[in-house]
C-alpha cells in the first residue's frame, strides 16, 4: 500500500522518493508553483487492526525542518478504505486507535488522494488476487510510467 500511496502522489504530479532506510518512507515533492514547490515527509502506516504503534524513530523521520511532515495511516478494513494524512507535529509516539487519529488535523497535499488512491488500486484489481512478482513489477511500471510523464511537463 505505500507503493501505491507513492504512485498517487506521483500521479498527481509530485516527483517521489523513496527512502532506503525507510525512514520516511518517502518524500514527494510538488512542481514548482510561483517559484516555489514542498516536500513532504512521509511515513506510512497499514493494518488491519484498529491500532497501529508510530515511535519515536518515525517521528523523527518525519519532522524536519523544510519539509512538511505527514503520518499516512491507511484506515483498512472500512467499507469505503482510504488515507488519512495527519500532521506529524500533532502526534506523539505511542499506541494510537486509528478512530483517534481521524480526529486529528490533516494536511492539505493539494489533491484528493483518496480518489486517486482509488483510482490507482482500480488498476490493482484484477493482479491483487495472484498478488507477488506481478503486483511488483506493476506498481513499478505504473510509478515509472508517471515518473516520465511528469518529466515532460
Amino acid at each position: 500500500m505505500q507503493q501505491v500511496l507513492a504512485c498517487s502522489f506521483e500521479a498527481a504530479g509530485f516527483h517521489v522518493i523513496e527512502n532506503a532506510i525507510g525512514v520516511p518512507d518517502f518524500t514527494a515533492t510538488s512542481r514548482k508553483i510561483d517559484g516555489q514547490s514542498h516536500t513532504i515527509a512521509i511515513e506510512v502506516k497499514t493494518t488491519d487492526k484498529s491500532r497501529i504503534v508510530l515511535t519515536q524513530r518515525d517521528l523523527d523521520g518525519i519532522l524536519n525542518p523544510g519539509q512538511i511532515g505527514v503520518l499516512a495511516v491507511l484506515v483498512f478494513p472500512a467499507m469505503n478504505p482510504g488515507w488519512l494524512l495527519i500532521q506529524a507535529d500533532k502526534v506523539s509516539a505511542r499506541s494510537w486507535e486509528i478512530r483517534h487519529l481521524t480526529m486529528k488535523p490533516q494536511v492539505d497535499v493539494s489533491f484528493d488522494v483518496n480518489t486517486m488512491f482509488q483510482r490507482i488500486t482500480g488498476g490493482l484489481e484484477v493482479r491483487l488476487v495472484s498478488g507477488g512478482p506481478e503486483l511488483d513489477g506493476w506498481i513499478k511500471s505504473q510509478r515509472h510510467a508517471f515518473h516520465a510523464s511528469n518529466a515532460r511537463r
